[in-house]
């Protein structure tokens, strides 16, 4: 913290001090910890005797007490000038230096408090050296003043002298010079002394979370420097004192020791502050643990719903996520037994509501998976943003995690992958010239405007745009129009594996070859194009099935076979023992989002709903490391998937894991 906001936070800081300090002196007490190391008067007493010496220090001392430091030190000159011994002549450095910080130089401070610091006299000697100390960092040598400062106790700094003022910037210095060297436990210590005096007054309160903000910007440059940060309960613990410096403290500590659900301390932290006087800040304590005590009450981590569309439009697709789940649950219980409750969707939104209101408060479940149907999605993120259920859902409709702050997306959107293929063929491969073949249905003719404005947002020509209808299996006069068109060099297809395994053959018959990039530079008269397909063209089986016409096409996807990740390939190889068959890209989403919601419970530590949430939107927590099947990256801020998709191409029999390519010459 800069010298400048240091000086603010004490200087309110300092302006309460000195109020408490009055009503101390009218109460015939003062707060301090400890009693001054030379009690001015006492000293004058015991060592200067009763005749002109001890008068003119008394004047002294009357004077600098009064404010008019130019006349104390006129009259602690005087005194030297009577030829004290060398006792008198040490104090009367010590508060001559007093009185040179008192009127702002240092320098001359500096000049007598060296002095000062020499003395026989141990408690002189230890003030002079804690005050040269203050001296030399208002002078600028943080050097030396650290040497000085760093090595005193607090409770040493806050005796230093009978002078408030001094005290405080004392320990002001010795805070700052603390949080500069990266000691923010001293620093807290430290500030706990300044704030020693006082109580739980708005004011008070006010002038300890300055100095608060300070360790709080302290934190933060470490932090951001990549160096461990000190916790909460660390830094409580340097605090020796009750003030309201300790108390804003403890209940930050008494807050985290919630989130970490160490109840317990928690409730020993709220009851202290009660017991100092600070019942206002551990009201919200209270609240809190309450309210945690409630939500574990009210949820079993180990229960997990999946909301599926197991029957109705879109059963298919919701069978295959099962299936991913399954095998994704089968896993996770080889350590930990977890439970997912399955509950059909179909196509109703009512029933997808009453399924998601079921799993919060019947099943306690700590989250939710799915859904995967459009006509289903929006009710269950509505529903689980209403009730408080966690949902990960499974879907690429626009807006669902706009809904709130439980509702995130292991999947894909539209606009992703369009942007993702329309940069990779017009950006990275070259390819200036692009039909795009959908069909009519509301998924084809958005992705098909989605790529369009992708594509000349990028400065691409779109040659040639043609719809067919949903059940549509000859695709020759398609072809024949793409062959029309002799200058195209890619074409777009938003379809699913069975038709693009139909399309490319029909393209093929007139003479228009899907082939790799690198192809396309060939000169024997062939027309030569690369395929561009979103994931739900992806099948494990495609390859095989119809890769002679495929090679060289490219797709982009969350999840693809030929991934060499060893996770990935236990995966594969539970999933086909279970289903006798490979997973796709549904089951690899599915399995992924339970797998992540597991592991937050398991790895992260999870046991409420929101905890949950938090550990999956941190990245320093919940990212690439985990265990997971495809591509994931972690959840965004926002509740979006971070990195779900990746480029693949058609090599041979299989899918390969896209490289770089370059465009033809």
């Amino acid at each position: 913290m800069s010298r400048t906001a240091r000086a603010g936070a004490a200087g309110r800081a300092m302006t309460a001090t000195a109020v408490a300090f009055v009503l101390g002196l009218a109460a015939g007490m003062v707060g301090c910890p400890k009693q001054a190391l030379v009690q001015d008067t006492v000293w004058v007493e015991e060592h200067a005797g009763q005749g002109e010496l001890a008068k003119t220090l008394t004047g002294a001392l009357d004077a600098y007490a009064g404010g008019d430091h130019e006349e104390a030190l006129s009259l602690l000159d005087a005194a030297s000038a009577m030829g004290p011994d060398d006792g008198v002549k040490d104090f009367i450095a010590l508060h001559r230096g007093m009185a040179f910080l008192r009127l702002g130089e240092p320098g001359q401070a500096h000049e007598a408090l060296a002095k000062a610091a020499k003395a026989h006299d141990k408690a002189i000697a230890t003030s002079a050296r804690l005050l040269d100390g203050l001296a030399l960092e208002e002078m600028g040598d943080a050097e030396k003043a650290s040497q000085i400062l760093d090595a005193a106790a607090p409770g040493d700094m806050a005796a230093a002298c009978e002078d408030k003022v001094l005290v405080e910037r004392l320990l002001d210095a010795a805070a700052g010079l603390a949080l500069a060297s990266g000691d923010i436990a001293r620093a807290c210590s430290i500030h706990g002394l300044q704030t020693a005096d006082l109580g739980a007054s708005e004011q008070d309160l006010a002038a300890a979370g300055e100095l608060l903000e300070g360790i709080d910007s302290a934190l933060a440059g470490i932090a951001a420097g990549g160096a461990l940060v000190p916790d909460t309960a660390t830094l409580l613990g340097a605090v020796s004192t009750h003030g309201p410096f300790w108390a804003l403290l403890a209940r930050r500590a008494a807050l985290d020791a919630v989130h970490a659900w160490d109840l317990d301390r928690a409730e020993d932290l709220a009851a202290q502050l009660s017991e100092q006087g600070f019942g206002a800040l551990a009201g919200p304590v209270k609240v809190a643990i309450l309210g945690a005590r409630e939500e574990l009450a009210g949820t079993d981590p180990m229960t997990i719903g999946a909301l599926l569309p197991l029957t109705g439009k879109a059963s298919a697709v919701g069978k295959i996520m099962k299936k991913g789940i399954e095998t994704a649950l089968r896993i996770l219980k080889a350590e930990n037994q977890f439970e997912v409750i399955y509950l059909d969707t179909g196509d109703d939104p009512g029933i997808t509501r009453d399924h998601v209101r079921a799993l919060r408060h019947e099943h306690k479940a700590i989250a939710a998976v799915g859904p995967a149907s459009g006509a289903t999605v929006m009710a269950a993120a509505e529903e689980a943003a209403a009730v408080g259920l966690p949902l990960v859902t499974l879907s690429p409709r626009p807006g669902l995690t706009q809904v709130g702050e439980l509702v995130l997306r292991n999947f894909s959107t539209n606009e992703a992958e369009a942007d993702m293929l329309a940069a990779w063929a017009v950006g990275t491969a070259g390819l200036r010239t692009v039909a795009v073949l959908y069909p009519d249905t509301a998924y084809g003719k958005s992705m098909a405007e989605l790529f369009v404005a992708r594509v000349e947002e990028k400065g691409g020509e779109i040659a040639l745009v043609a719809s067919f209808a949903a059940g549509e299996t000859n695709f020759l006069d398609l072809a024949k129009k793409v062959h029309a068109s002799p200058g195209i060099q890619a074409v777009f297809l938003p379809v699913t594996s069975q038709k693009l395994g139909l399309i490319a053959p029909a393209l093929a018959c007139e003479d228009v070859w899907p082939a790799p990039l690198a192809d396309l530079a060939k000169k024997d008269g062939k027309h030569r194009v690369v395929l561009l397909a979103p994931q739900v063209a992806h099948s494990a089986d495609l390859p095989v099935k119809a890769g002679k016409y495929l090679q060289g096409t490219v797709m982009c996807t969350g999840f693809h076979p030929g991934d060499q990740d060893p996770f990935t390939m236990f995966f594969i190889e539970e999933y086909e023992r279970d289903h006798q068959a490979p997973p796709n890209v549904q089951a690899a989403y599915a399995a992924d989002a339970l797998l992540v919601v597991g592991q937050g419970v398991v790895a992260g530590g999870a046991r409420t709903r929101g905890e949950l949430v938090a550990w999956l939107i941190d990245p320093k927590r919940c990212g690439a490391w985990l265990f997971t099947v495809g591509s994931f990256g972690g959840f965004l801020p926002g509740g979006e998937p971070a990195a779900p998709l990746t480029l693949v191409t058609i090599e041979g029999k299989g899918f390969a894991a896209f490289e770089a390519q370059v465009p033809p010459p």
